[in-house]
C-alpha cells in the first residue's frame, strides 16, 4: 500500500510540476484529444540526485482543427526543461512515432539546454535526435513553437523545423544568453536581444504569436495553405471590389483578392515595406507578395529583396503558386551596400524565381520599372500570366531618369526648365510607360479594372491548377 501512496504522491508532484506547459498544450490542441505517451520514462541525475519523472518533456498525440499530430513539449518548470539523456530518448521515440504514421510534429521548447550531470551520452543522445529530425523532414512537416527559452543544442533542434513560431517573450541562442549579454555589454530583456524581433528575417522568426488561441489559428491556417488542395470557402471567386477602382492599399487589395479576406501572415515582423502571406483565392493555396505594402517605399532594398526571395523558396516547396502585386520603381541601394556585392543579392533573386517551379502570376497594381520588372514580372524568367491596371506604369526607366537621360537637350533649350521637365516626364510615362504599349508587344497579357483582381486571378488559377 504503501509503493502505492508514493506512487500517486510522484505522479501528482509530476501533474502539479506542468500545470503551464499543460495549460498551454490545452490553449492549441483540440479538446480533449491529447493523448499522453511514456508518461513516466525517466532517467537518473548524479548532480539532482533525483529521477525526474516524466523527464521534463511531455510527449503524445493529439489534434489541432482536425489535423492529427504528434506532439513534443519541453516543461520549463522541471529542472529548467534541460536536455538530458533519457529526455532525448523520450522526444526520440515521438519523433519516430511520428514518422512511422508520417503525421506533422509539432515541438513546443522551452529549455535551459543540456542537463549538468550527464556525460557524452547526452550529446549522443543529441546527435541521435538530431539525425532523426534530419530524416523526418522527408515524411511530414515539423513545426517548432518556442514557447520560453531555446539555448544550445535546442536552437539548432528549432532551426530544424520547418517553421517556427516565436512568443514576444521567446529567446534562442546557441551559447548562454546572459553570457552573450555580458560580452556585448548589453542591458536589459533578453528577448530583446535575442528574440522574435531580432530574428524576423530569418525562418527562426517566420511566425509570431500572442497567445495559445492566436498560434493555435495559425497553425491550422498554415497546415490548410500547405496540405489541402481545396481550402474550404464558398466566397464566389467571381466577387468584385468596386471600390478599388478609387484607389487602393495592401489591406483593401488583399481584401478583395482573398477568400474570405482570411490569410496567414509570414515574416511579419521584418520589412513592413513588403507584405508575404499565405492565403486562397476560390479555394486553391497560393503565396501573395505586395510590394510597396506601407505606401512609402517604392523601391526594394536588401531587405525586401531578401524577404521576397525567402517566401518564394517555401512557396516552391510546397509548390503553391506566386501572385505578385507589382507597385516598385526599381532598387534603391546605397554605395556601401554596391560595394559589399549588392548585385548578388539582386542576382540570388532572379535565381530564385527562375527556379520556382510554382505557377507564378503578377498584376501591376502601381509600377514596374527596371530591376522590378524584371525580377517579379517578366515571362522570360518564368512568369506565366502578367496583367496590369490601367493606371500602372512599366518601362525599363522611371520617368525622371529617362528625361534627364533622352530628353537633356530639350530641358536644357526651354524658357521654362521645370516646365518644360514635368511636360517630357507625363510624355514619357504616357508614351513609353502606358501598360497598353507593353499589351502590344506581349509582356503584358491583359489590362484589368482593379475591381476585377479577384475574378481575373481565380480564371488564371483555374488554369494553371494542375
Amino acid at each position: 500500500m504503501s509503493d502505492l501512496i508514493t506512487l500517486k504522491s510522484k505522479e501528482t508532484e509530476l501533474y502539479a510540476s506542468s500545470k503551464g506547459i499543460r495549460e498551454f498544450l490545452g490553449g492549441i490542441l483540440d479538446e480533449a484529444s491529447f493523448v499522453e505517451t511514456d508518461v513516466f520514462l525517466s532517467g537518473e541525475n548524479l548532480i539532482y540526485d533525483s529521477v525526474p519523472y516524466g523527464e521534463g518533456v511531455i510527449t503524445g498525440y493529439a489534434t489541432i482543427g482536425g489535423y492529427p499530430v504528434y506532439v513534443v513539449a519541453q516543461n520549463g518548470e522541471a529542472l529548467k526543461g534541460s536536455f538530458g539523456e533519457a529526455h532525448a530518448r523520450k522526444i526520440l521515440k515521438c519523433i519516430k512515432r511520428a514518422r512511422k504514421n508520417e503525421l506533422p510534429l509539432i515541438s513546443i521548447l522551452d529549455s535551459a539546454g543540456i542537463r549538468a550531470g550527464e556525460g557524452l551520452e547526452v550529446l549522443d543522445a543529441f546527435a541521435e535526435v538530431f539525425a532523426a529530425l534530419n530524416e523526418f523532414r522527408y515524411y511530414a512537416h515539423h513545426v517548432a513553437i518556442i514557447r520560453g527559452t531555446a539555448v544550445g543544442l535546442m536552437a539548432s533542434y528549432a532551426a530544424m523545423a520547418d517553421f517556427v513560431f516565436m512568443s514576444g517573450k521567446a529567446t534562442l541562442s546557441v551559447n548562454p544568453p546572459m553570457v552573450l549579454a555580458a560580452k556585448a555589454k548589453k542591458d536589459g530583456k533578453y528577448e530583446d536581444i535575442l528574440g522574435a524581433k531580432v530574428f524576423a528575417a530569418s525562418k527562426l522568426g517566420a511566425f509570431r504569436y500572442e497567445t495559445p488561441a492566436d498560434v493555435s489559428d495559425k497553425i491550422i491556417k498554415l497546415f490548410s495553405y500547405l496540405d489541402e488542395e481545396l481550402v474550404d470557402s464558398s466566397d464566389d471567386p467571381n466577387r468584385q471590389t468596386p471600390s478599388l477602382n478609387n484607389g487602393f492599399n495592401k489591406d483593401e487589395l488583399m481584401a478583395a483578392l482573398a477568400d474570405e479576406g482570411k490569410y496567414l501572415e509570414v515574416f511579419d515582423g521584418f520589412c513592413p515595406s513588403v507584405f508575404c502571406a499565405l492565403t486562397s483565392v476560390n479555394s486553391l493555396p497560393v503565396g501573395v507578395i505586395v510590394t510597396n505594402a506601407d505606401g512609402a517605399s517604392p523601391r526594394l532594398n536588401k531587405y525586401s529583396i531578401k524577404k521576397i526571395r525567402r517566401f518564394i523558396k517555401i512557396l516552391d516547396a510546397y509548390d503553391i503558386p506566386l501572385i505578385n502585386l507589382v507597385d516598385s520603381e526599381g532598387i534603391d541601394s546605397t554605395l556601401e551596400e554596391e560595394q559589399a556585392g549588392f548585385a548578388v543579392s539582386a542576382a540570388k533573386l532572379l535565381k530564385v524565381v527562375t527556379e520556382c517551379s510554382s505557377p507564378k502570376i503578377s498584376i501591376v497594381v502601381g509600377k514596374a520599372i527596371g530591376f522590378a520588372y524584371t525580377a517579379l514580372c517578366s515571362k522570360p524568367l518564368g512568369y506565366d500570366f502578367v496583367a496590369a491596371f490601367p493606371s500602372a506604369s512599366i518601362a525599363s526607366v522611371n520617368a525622371e531618369t529617362a528625361i534627364n537621360v533622352f530628353y537633356d537637350e530639350e530641358i536644357r533649350a526651354a524658357k521654362d526648365s521645370d516646365k518644360a521637365r514635368k511636360a517630357l516626364a507625363e510624355k514619357y510615362r504616357n508614351d513609353m510607360a502606358n501598360p497598353f504599349i507593353s499589351a502590344k508587344g506581349g509582356s503584358v497579357d491583359n489590362i484589368i479594372e482593379p475591381a476585377m483582381l479577384r475574378p481575373y486571378v481565380a480564371s488564371v488559377l483555374t488554369m494553371t491548377a494542375e
